[in-house]
């Protein structure tokens, strides 16, 4: 008859049925096994919460990512706007600036004519006067 270790029970192969202590210590070592393989699986279970949570943060980073990049296409589209306006202004600016030389040429030359009037009005009656 084989014992638990495999080997024949009997005084023929040099060997005895196992003690109390040979079990005892057989169970420990069952036991100490079990105990490696639920402290191996509880790390197991720690890795896979920790790669969910590195997911999660991975997913977290994408969508801010998208958010920020949406965020940068507003900017540039108001941007773009922005200078677009600026440069109808400077166009603007620049025909104000020609239309004012214009207007203030127009009112010299208008001034100009009404001092002539002045000076003909007051000239012409002087003259008849004096005569």
């Amino acid at each position: 008859m084989k014992n638990s270790l495999g080997a024949m029970d009997t005084e023929e192969n040099g060997r005895y049925p196992p003690s109390q202590k040979d079990i005892v210590i057989n169970m420990d070592l069952t036991n100490v096994d079990e105990k490696l393989i639920e402290e191996h699986n509880e790390g197991l279970k720690d890795i896979e919460q920790q790669l969910s949570d590195l997911v999660e943060i991975t997913n977290d980073i994408s969508h801010q990512t998208n958010a920020q990049g949406e965020d940068i296409k507003g900017i540039e589209t108001k941007t773009k706007t922005a200078e677009a306006n600026v440069d109808a202004a400077i166009d603007q600016q620049h025909k104000a600036s020609i239309l004012q030389c214009s207007a203030r040429k127009k009112i010299i030359l208008i001034v100009a004519i009404v001092l002539i009037i002045v000076i003909i009005v007051i000239a012409v009656p002087t003259a008849i006067l004096t005569r």
